[in-house]
């Protein structure tokens, strides 16, 4: 494996502070703390993930989703969709999304290829044997 020179390291430490101090991260992270803290998005988040397991289990039984299971589930996605604040989040998460774009880009640019994918593809090779460790220890919010 190669280890990073302590340069890489400043470099790496210095954009992760730019994007940290930027209005876009900030905006992010503030909308983010507020849906948290909000106990019925938390529980209307609770309750979809409780369904998509149990939707899951059935698949996983080779049993049939049922029209009122999909139906449940989409009634509980249209609340969250129409909720100011979960849009509010979704917003600011797009918003970092192409901040962080707009980085893999000019790394590319600079790299002569598409960084971003060329990682994703080796990394998803290494991946399929771990994939169900990472689905247990996954957070929404992480």
């Amino acid at each position: 494996m190669v280890e990073l020179n302590n340069g890489m390291k400043k470099a790496i430490n210095q954009l992760t502070q730019q994007i940290i101090s930027s209005s876009v991260y900030q905006n992010f992270v503030e909308k983010r703390n507020t849906l948290t803290s909000n106990p019925e998005f938390s529980s209307l988040f609770q309750k979809l993930e409780e369904r998509r397991e149990f939707l899951d289990r059935i698949v996983d039984d080779g049993e049939n989703i049922t029209d009122d299971d999909l139906e449940e589930i989409e009634q509980i996605i249209e609340q969250l969709l129409t909720d100011p604040l979960f849009v509010d989040y979704f917003e600011a998460e797009d918003e970092l999304v192409s901040l962080l774009e707009q980085i893999n880009d000019e790394l590319s640019s600079l790299l002569g290829f598409d960084f971003a994918s060329s990682v994703f593809l080796s990394r998803d090779e290494d991946d399929d044997d771990d994939e169900e460790e990472e689905e247990e220890g996954e957070e929404f919010w992480e």
